[in-house]
């Protein structure tokens, strides 16, 4: 899992669209509003310089990018979570990466319900999930700040963490939080193998954008 962000004008959107095409081949994008999506498709063809695969009508927000356009095939769907439980509508959909833009407006939960789906077949296929935000403005989606303590909360007791640098953490069954572990070595705990997830955060500002 990796957080990017801190204030606007980082690139974060820039990021998440050039991880897509780049780095994977079955991506889901959510934002909380559908509509903040048309952002972002606008910003798809202006890197691609065509629409073509794009569908944005009906049923299906999606977007089919094949060679020689891109390196390999990949598709993009897109997403969104007005209101909780609308997540769910979502389900039984696999991506090898999960992109959370504005994460610091989503409510917990759908975030870990959509995360749940991160997965290929393919050995080769790193799955990853971005979250890329600016500090929350709500206190119900102060939640992000918890989970990317160990970087950007001045009153995380533990050992502070680097920009970039991979912690790794594990959930134990019967919690709801996961703790952090000294390694991504899987382990039993209580007869249950345990597989820690590596997580980290890069931060991000205007002044690190050399086109802003």
């Amino acid at each position: 899992v990796i957080g990017y962000g801190g204030g606007a004008g980082g690139g974060k959107t820039d990021l998440a669209i050039g991880k897509s095409l780049l780095h994977h081949k079955r991506v889901s994008y959510f934002r909380v509003e559908g509509t903040e999506l048309n952002a972002v498709v606008d910003h798809i063809e202006e890197m691609l310089n065509t629409r073509e695969g794009y569908r944005g009508s009906g049923r299906e927000h999606s977007w089919q990018i094949n060679p020689p356009i891109s390196a390999k095939a990949m598709k993009i769907e897109f997403g969104s979570v007005p209101v909780a439980g609308s997540e769910r509508k979502h389900r039984g959909r696999p991506k090898d990466l999960l992109v959370i833009d504005e994460a610091g407006e989503f409510m917990e939960l759908p975030v870990r319900f959509l995360m749940g789906w991160v997965r290929s077949t393919d050995p080769k296929q790193r799955c990853q999930v971005l979250m890329c935000f600016n500090p929350p403005t709500r206190q119900e989606c102060r939640w992000i700040i918890d989970y990317f303590a160990p970087w950007i909360d001045p009153l995380y007791k533990g050992k502070r963490a680097m920009p970039g640098e991979l912690r790794w953490f594990a959930m134990f069954k019967g919690s709801k939080r996961e703790v952090e572990v000294e390694s991504g070595e899987s382990f039993m705990h209580d007869g249950e193998l345990v597989i820690p997830k590596s997580r980290t955060f890069i931060p991000a500002l205007v002044g690190d954008n050399p086109f802003l």
